[in-house]
């Protein structure tokens, strides 16, 4: 990965949450009926016969611990230490996706480059 995609991808985790891999794909799902329903007057229109989608999945496991020590002296104190600590690992896994699209009425999908402009 080249050092410009890393600060790219860097900056959109910091800007952006976390998406489920099925709301991105319901999120795809509207944005081609969308595109669908912009083309039904067109002219020229693109019939879909698969779709590509790269997702980068981050996996977090994350540990932790807490412990008390306790210490008691001949001259009657006692002193105690508290500690909590934690250690994560993350990892980024890349799923690639290949989708036909299929109607209920088992039609092809066809969308346009842009929607028509009024004149």
């Amino acid at each position: 990965m080249s050092c410009e995609r890393r600060k790219g991808a860097a900056l959109w985790r910091l800007t952006n949450p976390p998406i489920e891999l099925s709301d991105m794909i319901v999120g795809l799902r509207k944005e081609l009926q969308e595109a669908q329903k912009k083309a039904e007057k067109e002219n020229l229109k693109f019939k879909v016969e698969s779709i590509e989608v790269e997702a980068q999945v981050t996996v977090t496991k994350e540990v932790g611990a807490e412990g008390i020590a306790k210490w008691k002296f001949l001259i009657f104190s006692e002193i105690e230490a508290k500690a909590t600590g934690s250690l994560s690992k993350e990892t980024v896994q890349t799923i690639r996706l290949t989708m036909t699209p299929e109607h209920a009425d088992g039609g092809a999908t066809y969308i346009a480059d842009e929607a028509k402009r009024p004149e």
